[in-house]
């Protein structure tokens, strides 16, 4: 059974706001963890490997090579969750990534993108969009997938692509069950972000891409991308970890889709009062009283810092994250990601690629 969720703390969200996390069995080995994110209180942003480093970026780079743990995406940035985002050909970012209103790849037809625009006023929601011609002046957080939801239809971007060498989304495999990373937009203006997982680490489960989108338009998503999956796939939460099983331990990923804030908690003053020194003993007339002690000053309180898991998200919704893995570089078939070309050694990597420990929990329950 699933631990209760601790409760986060998003800027802008009320006291006491405490997201919902649900997980829906979708087959004997296959679930979806989820939830349901209000852009008006929860921060929707992103973060790329190394933050933009030169070693990844530098010289017209989108990447180099270089990957990053999602957990330490989420400690740099205070965010309260984050997911796998943008596929990738085993060097660079795969599609448009923006933070902050900079693009740190560039838009590929291919792909559509998830935009985030700035909100006008703390009670107005940012303009949210799926689109093919986002740039980082309307965007300040976009990150880039699979179109496979448009009008509240099933729409796949890259279908009849599955399996064909060469073509751009040949390896996503469209119609096997595998695990998934979604983000859909419902009506009201709510995103849904899901992560589609085998119900145990270390197995190869989740759910084909056709079955994806009919789950999403099952919970009223009209609008929605896939974003990496497979072995790629994973949801992390501050103070919790990856709260998804995982297929090979926590991945290597280039960018980060990031919910909420952590809030740093401070300690308030602790200070002991000095008492009062009693007046000093007169002397003879002529002599002047003995002075006063000094006061001792108070120690100055150290603060406690960002503290893990305590906070909202507002109606944050994890997702299941799809099973795609490494996009090929056209024409070069390999045996890299599913089927992407070989993994290319990076240049100055962020951290090397080891075996991890998966840490995820699993179970049916709602938290």
């Amino acid at each position: 059974m699933l631990a209760a969720a601790q409760p986060f703390v998003a800027l802008g969200a009320g006291a006491g706001s405490v997201p919902s996390f649900s997980v829906d069995t979708v087959s004997s080995g296959a679930e979806v963890t989820w939830t349901s994110v209000d852009p008006l209180t929860t921060p929707i942003e992103a973060a790329v490997v190394d933050d933009g480093s030169a070693a990844c970026f530098g010289n017209g780079e989108h990447g180099n090579g270089c990957f990053d743990r999602i957990s330490s995406m989420v400690g740099r940035h205070n965010a309260a969750a984050g997911f796998t985002a943008n596929y990738n050909n085993g060097v660079d970012i795969l599609g448009l990534a923006v933070v902050d209103h900079h693009a740190w790849s560039l838009p590929n037809p291919n792909t559509t993108s998830l935009c985030v625009g700035d909100a006008i006023s703390g009670a107005t929601r940012p303009t949210i969009s799926f689109t093919k011609n986002a740039d980082a002046t309307q965007c300040r957080t976009a990150v880039s997938g699979e179109r496979i939801v448009a009008s509240s239809q099933v729409s796949i971007e890259g279908q009849g692509q599955d399996g064909v060498q060469g073509a751009f989304w040949w390896s996503v495999e469209e119609n096997s069950p595998v695990q998934r990373t979604l983000v859909g937009l419902r009506q009201d203006g709510t995103l849904v972000v899901a992560v589609v997982s085998a119900r145990k680490s270390g197995v190869r489960n989740g759910m084909t891409l056709p079955g994806a989108a009919r789950w999403l338009i099952a919970h009223g998503v009209v609008d929605a991308i896939a974003l990496d999956g497979g072995h790629q796939a994973e949801a992390y939460v501050d103070g919790r970890g990856s709260i998804v099983p995982l297929q090979a331990g926590e991945p290597g990923v280039q960018v980060s889709f990031l919910l909420g804030h952590t809030v740093p908690a401070v300690a308030p003053p602790s200070v002991t009062p000095t008492p009062s020194p009693a007046p000093a003993a007169l002397a003879a007339p002529a002599v002047a009283s003995t002075p006063a002690p000094a006061r001792t000053p108070a120690p100055t309180p150290r603060p406690r810092g960002p503290v893990p898991g305590t906070g909202v998200l507002g109606d944050i919704a994890l997702s299941r994250l799809p099973e795609s893995g490494a996009l090929p570089i056209a024409g070069a078939p390999g045996p890299g990601g599913f089927g992407g070309p070989p993994p290319v050694a990076p240049a100055s990597p962020a951290f090397s690629m080891g075996a991890a420990a998966s840490g995820a929990v699993t179970g049916q329950t709602a938290w």
